[in-house]
């Protein structure tokens, strides 16, 4: 009698394939923060002094709440 087998190749251990998409969604990530970073910074400078005080800023916090909100955008979506 005879008998099949089958043989399966895996590979253990490193994916060039997956490591080279986890670099591109960090690469995309990065991106994506430094985007929305420079959008809040841009749109936050633009601001007159007047205006920041209405909403509880001054123009030294500025680079803090866009950091943030580059952190918040990139998370969220």
């Amino acid at each position: 009698m005879r008998m099949a087998y089958t043989h399966t190749n895996q590979a253990h251990g490193f994916h060039f394939g997956s490591a080279v998409m986890r670099l591109f969604g960090e690469a995309k990530k990065a991106y994506a923060r430094q985007a929305a970073y420079s959008r809040t910074y841009r749109e936050l400078s633009e601001m007159s002094d007047h205006e920041l005080d209405d909403i509880g800023l001054t123009r030294g916090m500025i680079h803090d709440i866009a950091f943030q909100a580059s952190r918040s955008d990139v998370n969220q979506g």
